[in-house]
Order: structure tokens, then sequence, then C-alpha cells
């Protein structure tokens, strides 16, 4: 009983330091990314121009049904990090969309959130918002 009681308590410990839940911490590991006022200085590459047409055929060529995608909506492109591998960052542009389909069984499962990743005005990452990062500010 002992045993499973330590068990627990560590792995709380573990989990709760490998959570990022504020801008704070995202800058704390990467002040080279950022001035002393907290803004984006590295290159992210230019805006992505056709932020929305690049999801919409990310959809398309992921979705079991993407004919039945509802509620589509995607934000406005912003500078920030895209979390690659291990500990590692890099200078990215993002924007947060959602929307709502039809899975394998025909059923719409609700509104999905999730932000795309821009790199040279192309799209290169997208992940979903229940992930521990990122932790970007979305509406």
């Amino acid at each position: 009983m002992k045993t499973k009681l330590l068990q627990l308590a560590l792995s709380a410990v573990f989990l709760s330091a490998c959570q990022m839940t504020d801008q704070g911490a995202i800058l704390s590991g990467n002040q080279e990314f950022f001035d002393e006022n907290g803004q984006m200085i590295a290159d992210t590459g230019p805006k992505p121009l056709n932020a929305e047409q690049q999801i919409s055929t990310y959809l398309e060529r992921s979705l079991v049904d993407p004919y039945s995608v509802r509620s589509f909506s995607v934000e406005e492109p912003q500078r920030g990090l895209n979390f690659i591998a291990g500990a590692k960052h890099e200078p990215a542009w993002y924007t947060c969309f959602e929307y709502n389909a039809r899975n394998r069984m025909g059923g719409y499962v609700g509104l999905q959130r999730y932000v795309a990743y821009y790199r040279n005005g192309q799209l290169v990452d997208v992940h979903g918002m229940s992930n521990p990062w990122p932790k970007h500010e979305c509406r």
C-alpha cells in the first residue's frame, strides 16, 4: 500500500514538471528567440498568406470524411514557437483552427481544436490542443 502511494505521489510530481502552463515557462527556456519585452525576434520566415487553404488541404488528406466538415474556422497567423522534438523548439508562424467532422462510424465528434505551424509560408506541423504542447493564446 505504501509503495503504491509513493508511486502515485512521484508520478504526480514528474507529470507536473512536464507541463508548460504559461508564456513565462516557454520564454524561460528559449530566451534567444525573444527580446527583453517578450517580443519574438527570431526569424520565422514570411507570414503564410494562404493559411486557411493549406489547412483545408491538410484536412482533405487526413480526415476519414473531409466533405463532412462543419464549423470550420481559422484564426489570423501569429509568430511563436513550434515544439519539434525532445525539448527543442523552432520559431514559426502559427494559427489556431477548429472544425467538426464525421468519424468512421458516421457520427459528428464535436468541435476539435488544433494549432497549425508554418515555416517560410508553408504548413509544416499540426498539434491538437489536448497535447501538453502547444500553449498558445487561442481564442
